[in-house]
């Protein structure tokens, strides 16, 4: 098992998306289950992929995304 996350890694995380005015549109802390993600399988945007890449388990970062680049525009 690899110590950081690479292309085609499962990876287990809690998320927050927040939108421009800091509303909270979805988020993994309310339920207490975390997502379960793999990279490389379409499912993720490429833009999001390479801000997973290279993290290890405990670290946190926030980042912004534009719309496309995350789940759409509205």
């Amino acid at each position: 098992m690899a110590d950081h996350v690479q292309p085609d890694s499962a990876v287990l995380v809690h998320f927050t998306l927040t939108l421009e005015d800091g509303s909270v549109a979805e988020s993994t802390r309310g339920n207490g289950k975390p997502a379960l993600f793999r990279l490389g399988d379409g499912s993720l945007s490429d833009d999001l992929e390479a801000h997973l890449l290279g993290l290890q388990v405990g670290d946190k970062r926030a980042f912004t995304l534009s719309p496309e680049s995350a789940f759409g525009q509205k």
